[in-house]
């Protein structure tokens, strides 16, 4: 199992909305990142093992947006409240 996923403001973009990312690292195998309502996934691979991070916008304020990282029964979960 790796380390809990991490959520950051990576900025907004000219439509106000705002970039979200999220990353998790030192899964082995390969583990599934989710976000709320959202797809796409982007991995790579590095000595820890495999790291997933992944950039989402979102346009609606007074919402939680979960991101959770999942490998078989495993599974950890970061939320943010976006305001």
């Amino acid at each position: 199992v790796g380390r809990p996923p991490v959520i950051t403001v990576d900025g907004f973009d000219d439509s106000g909305g705002l970039h979200l990312q999220c990353e998790s690292e030192g899964w082995y195998p390969e583990p599934d990142l989710q976000w709320l309502n959202s797809e796409g996934v982007k991995t790579h691979r590095n000595t820890d093992g495999f790291s997933v991070k992944h950039t989402i916008t979102v346009h609606h304020r007074d919402d939680k947006i979960h991101c959770r990282v999942k490998l078989r029964h495993h599974m950890l979960e970061t939320q943010i409240i976006t305001t």
